[in-house]
């Protein structure tokens, strides 16, 4: 995640680059179920209120440096109709206790696993309530 690119210099720090990886792993295994789910608006809302109350629970423990994150899912409502694979896209934003500042990833998930990037256009957690 962190080896040759400059634009991703807060994965050069091995504590944050564990916490994304467990993070990714994490929420990559728990939402895998939604791959093989019908493409609808109440999937992804599921998903979503999964991965929030794990970040409640990650905030708690204080792996945030704040309490504000950012979770959205697309769980194959803008699927393609020559696609034969259903993708469910997880975007997050969230700023890890020990980073200088907030990480964005982007979680593919599909029937042959995940695939992770950063979000080049993420949302700004700076107005998140």
């Amino acid at each position: 995640m962190g080896r040759g690119s400059e634009a991703h210099r807060e994965f050069a720090q091995l504590p944050v680059r564990r916490f994304c990886l467990k993070v990714i792993n994490t929420i990559a295994a728990a939402a895998r179920w939604a791959v093989f789910e019908s493409g609808d608006d109440s999937v992804g809302e599921r998903i979503c209120g999964q991965v929030r109350t794990y970040f409640d629970c990650l905030n708690d423990l204080g792996a945030f440096a704040d309490d504000r994150f950012i979770v959205e899912c697309d769980a194959g409502v803008g699927a393609r109709p020559d696609a034969d694979d259903h993708v469910v896209t997880i975007v997050l934003v969230f700023h890890p206790a020990s980073c200088d500042g907030p990480i964005s990833l982007t979680l593919h998930l599909s029937a042959a696993g995940c695939r992770v990037s950063s979000t080049a256009f993420a949302p700004s957690i700076e107005h998140c309530a």
